[in-house]
């Protein structure tokens, strides 16, 4: 839908992304899926005037992205 006259679009992302299990095709299929989305935010960027992403990516990027990061060090949404 284009934004009429003055006004912005805004494009909204709602994703869920599984878990996934460290060394298993599930989280083959998880790193997949997020260099796709990786791929597309891009895009979206330059042909829209907002996108905004939510959802349960189920990824810690940082040590303050979950509570107990050390006990998840190793496990699948936090490698």
């Amino acid at each position: 839908i284009a934004g009429a006259a003055g006004t912005s679009l805004l494009t909204v992302v709602s994703a869920y992304v599984h878990s996934g299990e460290a060394d298993t095709p599930k989280q083959v299929d998880k790193y997949r899926f997020l260099d796709a989305m990786a791929g597309r935010l891009p895009e979206l960027k330059a042909t829209r005037d907002h996108t905004l992403v939510v959802g349960d990516l189920n990824v810690g990027h940082t040590t303050l992205d979950i509570k107990n990061w050390k006990g998840n060090v190793k496990r699948a949404g936090f490698l």
